[in-house]
């Protein structure tokens, strides 16, 4: 059972646990609906963002962004880090605050989005998101391969210097 002050307490499981561990791993975890996959992630989440990683924590939707923030915002402050909620209502300068968290949950199309939107921008525009790390994808089928039969398109005029394929090839390593 892990206690911290004005935190809620719970109790994890050893498949929590374990679970957490693979996903550290950078492996993928099966767990049925119940079992604690939002701990799960969690735990791997903060084993990251110790290691000095922005954390991307990709939900099916913008419930479960918010429901998973408010559930786990304060052991995550008490540990020392910032965590903030990506929706899809947000504009341009409450995006640029939510990506400066250390821990950050949001669906893989505004994340996909806003990733989109900054390599449309020239060389000289702040990118929105900044330094991308690691994401977890919670619910990876439904964001791998649901959301893969839809392709995020956006459109705009062609920057003066494009973004090379060497840095896209990277990020999504």
């Amino acid at each position: 059972s892990l206690k911290i002050p004005h935190v809620s307490e719970f109790r994890a499981t050893e498949e929590q646990m374990r679970a957490g561990q693979l996903l550290l791993d950078k492996t993928v975890v099966e767990m049925d609906a119940g079992e604690g996959k939002t701990i799960s992630a969690a735990f791997a989440g903060v084993m990251h963002a110790i290691c000095g990683n922005k954390v991307h924590i990709i939900t099916a939707n913008d419930y479960l962004a918010l429901r998973d923030v408010s559930r786990l915002r304060s052991v995550y402050e008490s540990l020392g880090f910032t965590v903030g909620t990506l929706l899809n209502h947000m504009g341009y300068q409450d995006r640029m605050e939510v990506y400066k968290s250390t821990i950050l949950y949001g669906t893989l199309r505004e994340i996909g989005f806003d990733m989109l939107r900054d390599n449309l921008n020239d060389s000289t525009t702040q990118p929105i998101q900044g330094k991308l790390d690691v994401a977890i994808v919670d619910e990876a089928d439904q964001s791998l391969i649901d959301e893969a039969s839809t392709p995020l398109i956006i459109g705009g005029s062609s920057t003066k210097i494009p973004r090379s394929l060497p840095r896209i090839k990277s990020l999504i390593e």
